[in-house]
C-alpha cells in the first residue's frame, strides 16, 4: 500500500451479518490495517460438507505473515488471482478446529468478539 500524504480518519463505512461462530475470526482479520475481509460461511456439518471460510483481500505481506504466523496449522489459506488482484481464502477443515482457534485467538491474542 502506498504511503499515505494525508491525513486520514478510520471510520465504519459498512456493517455486514458475520455467521456468529466466525464472527471474531473476521473481526481480528479486519483488525489488520491493510486486511479486508469480502466474504465469509462458518461451515456446515451436514453432508454437504461446507467448511468454515473467509475469503480477504491483504495489502502488506507483513500483516499476510502476522496471519499465517497466528493462523498456524488451524486452517489452510490458499491464493487466487481475482479480478487484477490477490485473494485469500482462510478455510479451517471443521467447526472444531475454527473453535479451537478462537480459543487460542482468545486466550494466548487476547483478542475479544466486540459488539455493534
Amino acid at each position: 500500500m502506498s504511503e499515505r500524504k494525508h491525513k486520514t480518519k478510520k471510520t465504519i463505512i459498512k456493517q455486514e451479518l458475520v455467521d456468529a461462530r466466525i464472527r471474531l475470526v473476521v473481526q481480528w482479520l479486519n483488525s489488520f490495517r491493510d486486511i479486508r475481509t469480502q466474504f465469509s460461511c462458518e461451515g456446515d456439518n451436514a453432508s454437504n460438507g461446507q467448511k468454515p471460510h473467509i475469503l480477504f483481500h491483504c495489502d502488506c505481506q507483513l500483516d499476510l505473515v502476522k496471519v499465517l504466523s497466528i493462523m498456524g496449522s488451524w486452517a489452510m489459506l490458499t491464493v487466487e488471482f481475482f479480478e487484477g488482484s490477490l485473494r485469500y481464502n482462510m478455510v479451517f477443515p471443521n467447526r472444531r478446529n475454527l473453535d479451537c482457534f478462537k480459543e487460542s485467538l482468545e486466550k494466548y491474542y487476547n483478542f475479544h468478539e466486540r459488539s455493534r
